[in-house]
């Protein structure tokens, strides 16, 4: 199956339906690709933005604007990640990071990478570990 990425409307991807929930359980091997005119882009945030729930925060920002990635905390003390989706909520989702979330205080964000993509390597937003390695996303990502 493979799905159209636009703008999505408010709430949860269009991916995340109950339907195809119950599809993909039956059919294990299935995988959802998200196809679109999309972009990616990395960043990292630095100030005060671990033990103030930013991972949470953004990881509640992604999916309320439909887009896809991941973040983790590093050990210099930020939050690094990936996102990817279409480019205005992309754009949304750049502005708040700059922003931050209640209890964070951001002091510097890098965007890195930013770039256009056919195809989402990700199929959800997810919170990695802190021991999580970066090439461990090897499981995770979708072959290309």
């Amino acid at each position: 199956m493979t799905l159209t990425c636009r703008a999505a409307p408010p709430g949860p991807p269009p991916i995340f339906t109950a339907r195809r929930a119950v599809a993909a359980r039956k059919r294990p091997h299935t995988r959802f690709v998200i196809l679109c005119a999309c972009k990616a882009v990395s960043f990292e945030v630095r100030g005060t933005v671990q033990g103030v729930s930013f991972r949470e925060h953004t990881k509640d920002e992604a999916i309320r604007l439909g887009l896809v990635g991941w973040c983790k905390h590093t050990r210099e003390g930020g939050v690094r990640g990936e996102v990817q989706g279409p480019t205005e909520p992309l754009n949304e989702m750049k502005l708040w990071l700059k922003k931050g979330s209640p209890d964070s205080d951001v002091k510097r964000i890098i965007f890195t990478d930013e770039k256009n993509i056919k195809k989402a390597k990700y199929w959800n937003f997810r919170i990695i570990g802190d021991t999580f390695k970066e090439d461990e996303l090897s499981w995770w990502n979708d072959a290309d």
